[in-house]
């Protein structure tokens, strides 16, 4: 732990590119390392922008990450974020896939900047190194792929019921958020939680190339798994065992497999899981 090279303080986000690059996100700066050898590699110090959050690794050195820039603005602090793919260096963006522009009006705003920037997009990388992307919104269920070049190449959208909180569930994710940002030495912030919940909150992409999109309605852990060429839903999967706390409960699906982890146990320590899918009959 430390600030000198190779050491690390505030870990927030890594990742794992096919070529053995291992890039982590600290509080002030983004560090590479060699993931074979755990070589320390090079720094990247922070400038005016943080580094990219929500890391996830292409087939070579390249990795795909969420951007912050400060832009100016009469109303309050100007956010530029978005989704973008990134190489070795300066974490200045090769290629921009989703752009927004957010005011921050009040700096203790918390949830504003978690729901925007923090957890702001879902991101997954498909076998065919398609970029699937969602944000977080209340409002739109919607999914978009793209090349590395930048282009559209799937769309999802679906139309379902917006599903309101309780106010044991705000007061819970109220709870958790600010339990977040005090272990993170950001004590002191307001968190007035979404009174909706999110239409999506997890993507991902498993090794016969199918788009698993999780729906933020639903309180057990529920996945559309969709036919990247078709868009056509082909299976809906759950994990019941996740319980009343499903909320909670983070799912990671890749070409390698499916992970899980409560992120709020009530045991107060946290396990990861190795999930395995369903074994269908043929033509099912």
């Amino acid at each position: 732990e430390g600030s000198g090279p190779g050491e690390l303080s505030m870990t927030a986000f890594a990742c794992v590119t096919g070529s053995g690059d291992l890039y982590v996100t600290q509080r002030g700066a983004m560090d590479r390392f060699d993931y074979f050898t755990g070589e320390w590699l090079e720094e990247q110090p922070r400038g005016m922008a943080p580094p990219p959050f929500g890391l996830m690794g292409l087939q070579d050195s390249a990795y795909v990450g969420v951007y912050l820039e400060f832009a100016d603005d009469p109303s309050g602090v100007g956010l530029d974020i978005g989704v973008a793919l990134f190489v070795p260096g300066p974490f200045s963006p090769v290629t921009r896939f989703i752009e927004d522009h957010y005011v921050l009006r009040d700096p203790n705003d918390a949830a504003g900047f978690m729901d925007r920037v923090w957890f702001g997009y879902n991101i997954a990388i498909g076998r065919d190194e398609t970029i699937y992307i969602a944000r977080r919104s209340s409002e739109q269920y919607e999914v978009l792929g793209f090349s590395r070049d930048g282009e559209i190449v799937f769309e999802l959208q679906r139309d379902l019921p917006r599903v309101e909180r309780s106010e044991e569930e705000m007061a819970e994710e109220r709870s958790f958020r600010l339990a977040q940002l005090e272990s993170m030495d950001a004590g002191g912030m307001n968190y007035e939680a979404d009174p909706w919940r999110p239409f999506i909150t997890g993507i991902g992409a498993d090794a016969s190339g199918m788009v698993w999109v999780r729906r933020g309605t639903e309180v057990v852990p529920t996945f559309d798994v969709y036919d990247p060429v078709s868009m056509e839903q082909v299976l809906t999967i759950t994990i019941p065992e996740a319980g009343e706390g499903g909320l909670y409960w983070r799912v990671t699906v890749d070409r390698f497999g499916i992970l899980a982890w409560n992120e709020n146990p009530e045991s107060g320590w946290q396990q990861i899981y190795v999930l395995e899918a369903p074994e269908l009959p043929p033509g099912d």
